[in-house]
């Protein structure tokens, strides 16, 4: 399971005919850095979260508010974008 060279870590998740998971894999960079185990998706996205954190690498702009979010609540780790978006605050009390 590759991706481009330069990609960012992203989940992919192989699902069986039920659409439940049955493989989940953090790839990035044409490589396939983990497969998380059990296909346990809490886990997939904490280890997703890890990948940008251990690479130090910054969130997509595509998808930066959610993995954001995700850090807050779950690392309990401040993310800087958080000061400047409204929505961001919106949402984050509602969790």
């Amino acid at each position: 399971m590759k991706t481009k060279v330069g990609a960012e870590p992203k989940l992919v998740t192989l699902v069986d005919a039920d659409d439940k998971p049955v493989n989940i894999f953090i790839v990035a960079d044409s490589l396939t850095l983990c497969e998380v185990p059990d296909a346990d998706i809490g886990s997939a996205l904490l280890a997703l979260l890890a990948s940008y954190h251990m690479l130090n690498l910054d969130y997509p702009a595509n998808y930066a508010q959610v993995l954001g979010l995700l850090q807050h609540h779950c690392l309990l780790l401040q993310f800087p974008e958080q000061k400047r978006k409204v929505g961001f605050h919106a949402i984050s009390q509602l969790m």
